[in-house]
Parts: C-alpha cells; structure tokens; sequence
C-alpha cells in the first residue's frame, strides 16, 4: 500500500511496498513517481492519478511494472482519492495486489482455448474434406445402378438392384449429415423445414436391416 500526494510525492508506504523496490519505508517515502518506476510506467501511474483528481472516483487498473530488481510483476491497482470537507483531494491512496500468477493462468487457458480451436477446426476440414470424397464415387455408383435398372433383369437381379440404390442413398444421407456435422460446428448450418413419409422411412430402414 502507498499513499501520494496529489504531486505525486510518497508521503507514506507499507513494507510490502518497499520491499518491491528492495528497500525500506523510510528511503521510499519522499521520493516520486519517476524516482521509483521508469519513464513508461511512471507515465501511465501519473495519468492515471491525475483522472483520480479530476473525476475523484475510485479507479481498478491491471498492468505490467518492471522492478529495480528486474522483475516484471503484474499488477492490479486499486486507487481511491482522499479529500477534504471541500472535496479537494489531499491525497491519493493506492492497494497494490501481485496478479502475475492469475495473468500467467489466463495466458495459458487463452492459449489452449486457441488450441482447442485450431484442432477443431482442422477436425471439421478433415470431414468435409472426407465427405466429399466419399460422395464423389457413390454419385457414380448410384448412376450406375440407375443404368442398371433399365437394362433386362431377373426378379432376383432387380432386388438387387433396389437393395443396392436403398443402400447408396442410405449411405448418401450419412455422408450428407456428416457434412452437417461439420456445418454445426463451423456456424455455417442452414435447417429447412420439408415433409416427409414416415411410413416410407421405416419401410426402407426395415428392408436394409432384413437384407443386411
């Protein structure tokens, strides 16, 4: 904990605060901003103090100081102006709370969220990518099997042919809803309301199922 004076001179300090700079209350109390931090920070607290004065509101910042000793703490401040009965602030005072092992958290779960993403993304390239692979071939299947069709058959050969177009198209809707799955994931997903034969459905899963 420290507390200025509104010129930004130390006019009081805890241990704790001077331990920070390695040393001891009585050497820190007196000096000023840029006789403890450098230019770029003690720029920053100096901004900071001076909309303290202006707005006299309580003000929460976080950032990175560099110690006499060369350590670089993240540090949260939480400043709170003192005034007098004329609403003149007389001081400012200031609780400093050592962050770096909270920042460095969070700097590892950022990083492992943007892991987790990048695989994700990959994993949804891979199965659109798979997909219409897969689809390209089955397309020609499936003409083929129209050709089929048409050409003379025995009854037998016919329900082979039926069963292997039921098969394809079966087949074609999973690879179609594997494409799906990598839409949901993508954001890119576009559901359409269509009517449809339950009675159709059931029928074709049954006919699969006695054939497989």
């Amino acid at each position: 904990m420290v507390v200025k004076a509104p010129d930004g001179v130390c006019i009081n300090c805890n241990d704790k605060f001077a331990e920070l700079f390695g040393e001891t209350k009585d050497k820190i109390i007196g000096k000023v901003i840029y006789e403890l931090f450098d230019k770029e920070i003690a720029d920053k607290i100096i901004a900071k103090d001076e909309r303290i004065k202006q707005e006299k509101e309580c003000n929460t910042e976080e950032f990175w100081i560099v110690y006499p000793n060369g350590k670089k703490r993240y540090m949260e401040h939480h400043t709170v102006p003192l005034v007098d009965l004329e609403n003149n602030v007389v001081a400012i005072f200031t609780n400093i709370i050592d962050r770096t092992k909270k920042q460095a958290l969070k700097n590892q779960l950022t990083k492992a969220k943007e892991a987790a993403e990048k695989v994700a993304d990959m994993k949804s390239n891979f199965l659109a990518n798979m997909s219409h692979e897969i689809r390209t071939p089955l397309n020609g299947v499936l003409g083929f099997v129209q050709l089929l069709e048409d050409t003379t058959l025995t009854e037998d050969q016919q329900d082979f042919v039926a069963y292997a177009q039921k098969s394809s198209e079966l087949l074609l809707n999973i690879i179609n809803e594997i494409l799906d799955f990598s839409k949901i994931e993508a954001g890119k997903l576009k559901i359409d309301s269509i009517s449809f034969d339950i009675r159709s459905v059931v029928e074709d899963i049954t006919i699969i199922n006695i054939w497989l």
